[in-house]
């Protein structure tokens, strides 16, 4: 009988029994799907940003804050960093902090991961989907499709329902809801944002640098990063730091107000367009801002300040238009009307409730030698690598736990 059981072989689940057998342990590793890892290979684009250079708890959302800090601390960026180092893969790190594999291969990580794992003695199950767990410390039985496990301790890494194409999944909740945990709200995160059309039509494929103010109720968030124009919404780095936000809000309250030239001022700007309505005008109004911004995104704002043709000529173009365009692109009002769905998610926003574990060793308050870590729980990081952070270090900190606690005999 293995002295743990871990549902889940994602990224916490594999740091976890990684964690694990390197205190001795005798793991084994259950997971749903055919192989490990599978959203690790397919994270960052590929590249998998599996940490940021700089960790704030600024950037993670959760109703238990106070809960994160020992597994954070315990093993910070810094740590993560070293230890992917030490099987093989050095940091690579971005103008934005954001920390990668050298080589920028995700499924390098996985790979390293599951052989360290199997180094260790881990025992890995694929194809073996967990429906049921039950009992109590030192009798924990977990059972799926042909098969029914015992272990002394076991441990929910189940993630959660973010991209089910990659294994997401509502498993771990049901499975630790069917000890008495509750799940608190959850909605996709890290995710497209959904979008009245009309300001973003035919500007699909578009990717442009902006700054963001989102409206959502009382609140005001200001971030800035790229944009992705959609046929139906914005995605990119900008959306994604903000769809938390919106998808904790409430329906048809959010507003974004694009500042589409962030880097420039309204002076200069209204200055500049000034001069090129003089210099450009026997141009069509279509060329007005060309080699300022990309054709498309161009043609939609000019759009909704020309009535004429776009062929017609620059010349024709009243003399108060630069000031109407300047105001128009340093507050472009885009409605939001919701999320994308889990499957064009990286991340679940909301989980488990993380107050009903113990910060220090991330077992269970309701049944002892049940532990959880990674995504299952109301952790939700913001875009840039904080994720995979929580991932590792609740993921080494439950292994590590759980593994004491069965050799200590249920103490820790």
């Amino acid at each position: 009988m293995p002295d743990l059981i871990i549902i889940g072989g994602g990224a916490s689940g594999l740091m976890a029994a990684i964690a694990a057998g390197r205190e001795g342990a005798a793991v084994c590793l259950l997971e749903a799907g055919p192989r490990v890892g599978r959203k690790i290979a397919a994270s960052g684009n590929g590249r998998c940003n599996y940490t940021h250079r700089t960790i704030s708890m600024d950037h993670y959302h959760t109703t238990a804050p106070y809960a994160l800090l020992p597994a954070m601390t315990g093993f910070d960026e810094k740590a993560v960093m070293a230890f992917f180092s030490q099987v093989g893969l050095p940091p690579y790190i971005d103008d934005r902090d954001r920390v990668y594999p050298y080589a920028r291969k995700a499924a390098m990580v996985t790979d390293a991961l599951r052989q360290w794992a199997l180094q260790l003695g881990v025992t890995i199950k694929t194809d073996c989907r967990v429906t049921a767990l039950e009992g109590q410390y030192g009798a924990f039985t977990a059972r799926g499709q042909g098969f029914a496990i015992q272990g002394a301790t076991a441990l929910v890494a189940c993630g959660g329902e973010a991209a089910p194409q990659l294994g997401g999944t509502t498993d771990g909740y049901r499975l630790l809801e069917g000890f008495g945990h509750q799940s608190t709200a959850r909605y996709p995160a890290i995710c497209p944002i959904l979008t009245e059309k009309d300001p973003i039509r035919g500007c699909q494929g578009v990717r442009w640098w902006a700054q963001a103010t989102l409206q959502a109720g009382r609140r005001d968030l200001l971030a800035d990063g790229e944009l992705l124009f959609n046929e139906d919404g914005l995605s990119g780095p900008l959306a994604f730091d903000l769809a938390y936000t919106i998808g904790a809000a409430e329906s048809g309250q959010c507003k974004l107000v694009l500042d589409l030239f962030p880097d420039v001022d309204r002076d200069r700007l209204l200055a500049h367009l000034t001069d090129r309505q003089v210099s450009l005008a026997f141009r069509p109004i279509e060329d007005f801002l060309s080699g300022l911004m990309p054709k498309p995104l161009g043609l939609a704002l000019l759009r909704q300040l020309v009535q004429g043709k776009m062929t017609d000529s620059v010349a024709g173009l009243p003399a108060d238009f630069p000031d109407r365009f300047v105001k128009l692109v340093k507050a472009y009002p885009v409605q939001v009307t919701g999320l994308r769905p889990y499957r064009d998610a990286q991340v679940t926003a909301g989980g488990i409730d993380l107050a009903d574990f113990d910060p220090d060793s991330l077992m269970s308050w309701l049944v002892p030698g049940l532990f959880a870590c990674g995504e299952v729980l109301d952790v939700t990081g913001d875009c840039g690598g904080y994720n995979l952070q929580w991932a590792w270090a609740s993921g080494r900190l439950a292994g590590l736990s759980a593994a004491r606690y069965a050799s200590e005999g249920g103490q820790l």
